[in-house]
């Protein structure tokens, strides 16, 4: 879907690859119709019977997609939704019509991360400001509802009993509110012998009772003994584990599950009636955006089990340096990082904190020494932490 292209805006068809236009083009967001319901594979096969459909979005100047583009398809198939930041980091939602092309480009209360839709499609669920909001797609108007506690969402799911299920942090189980608001009651509860343990990326069933969730561990040992795809319930039922894969998933209405295995997008038949996974899981694409950090996974699908997906993922460094006022003397202030935030300069403006995240997903403080051009950690805890600030 490509803005630059007129011919493309106004009849909504896919535009020709354009490769040249990254990193503010997504050249790898495909579209697949009614692939689940056509599929005939066996095991192993990585065939795809619907013929993909390739598009290219162009976010416009000074919008950028996250560490992996995470396109959400509505229920009904109309609408793709793209979490994108403008240059000061600000969050931005990126609507496109996959009917007629139509994009939509909204900021301020209107604009979060980690959607999800209302079964009918009338709402876009997000995350933003430390709360939940739904958007009316029509009217464009946000309504925030629930608790404002949240720090870092980790994904929601609305069912058919207006009921929404969430992440509230990256170290919670999941709560349950009305799409409307009112009281919020525990969902799951961590083990409690997981020092690391989390539950995020919930996803109901048609039932509107059952959903699947990725139990999360920072740790890699934990990560393996007790991460996995689960299988909950809102009627109390003990969750239980239906692939070891530590993973967002998905359902598609036309039986299967999809998850990430080896950087691959992977289906494996699923009986939703029996809650139960049916024979070997085979391979979808061979290359799907996924998030080693949080199991976030770049893919949906709506109602008709037509399923979008992105390989887009961002995977370059963030190199602090100095610069003086005129451009002049840069100077390289420690080794690139995977990802930062929250950076904070001393009232002598010869240091700073910032937020680093590491390669297994944990958050510490780090301290750079600007006339030294050191970088060290100053965290020395195993767990998440945050919000560095000097005295004066």
């Amino acid at each position: 879907l490509d803005d630059p292209v007129e011919e493309s805006a106004r009849t909504g068809q896919p535009a020709a690859k354009r490769a040249s236009w990254l990193p503010w083009t997504i050249t790898a967001l495909v579209v697949v119709t009614a692939m689940f319901a056509q599929w005939s594979g066996g095991s192993g096969s990585s065939d795809v019977p619907a013929e993909p459909r390739e598009y290219d979005i162009f976010f416009g100047e000074g919008l950028q997609a996250p560490d992996i583009c995470v396109p959400t398809i509505s229920p009904d198939g109309r609408w793709v939704a793209l979490a994108l930041a403008d240059s000061l980091g600000h969050p931005i939602t990126l609507l496109r019509s996959l009917t007629d092309g139509e994009t939509r480009i909204l900021g301020g209360e209107a604009a979060g991360f980690y959607f999800f839709w209302s079964p009918d499609s009338r709402y876009l669920g997000y995350a933003a400001n430390g709360r939940l909001h739904k958007l009316h797609v029509e009217t464009m108007s946000p309504q925030a509802i629930g608790v404002s506690d949240q720090l870092f969402s980790r994904g929601g799911s609305w069912s058919v009993e207006d009921q929404i299920l969430f992440a509230p942090n990256a170290n919670s189980g999941l709560l349950l509110i009305g799409s409307d608001g009112g009281a919020v009651t525990e969902a799951t509860t961590l083990d409690s012998t997981l020092v690391d343990g989390s539950h995020r990326w919930p996803k109901f069933l048609p039932d509107g009772r059952r959903y699947l969730f990725t139990l999360w561990s920072n740790l890699p040992e934990e990560r393996a003994a007790a991460g996995g795809i689960y299988l909950g319930s809102i009627d109390d039922d003990a969750p239980r584990r239906l692939l070891r894969d530590v993973s967002e998933a998905t359902y598609s209405p036309s039986g299967q599950l999809l998850f990430h295995r080896d950087g691959r997008l992977m289906a494996v038949d699923f009986d939703v009636d029996a809650g139960e996974v049916r024979g070997d899981a085979r391979v979808v694409a061979d290359r799907v955006a996924f998030s080693p950090t949080s199991g976030q996974l770049g893919v949906s699908v709506s109602e008709a089990s037509e399923l979008v997906y992105s390989s887009l993922q961002f995977d370059s460094e963030a190199q602090f340096q100095s610069i003086a006022l005129d451009g002049t003397d840069t100077l390289d202030v420690g080794a690139p990082v995977r990802a930062a935030y929250d950076f904070t300069l001393s009232e002598q403006s010869d240091r700073f904190a910032v937020e680093v995240l590491d390669e297994v997903g944990l958050v510490q403080v780090w301290i750079g020494d600007i006339a030294r051009g050191t970088f060290s950690r100053l965290s020395r805890i195993e767990n998440d932490c945050g919000g560095p600030g000097f005295s004066p």
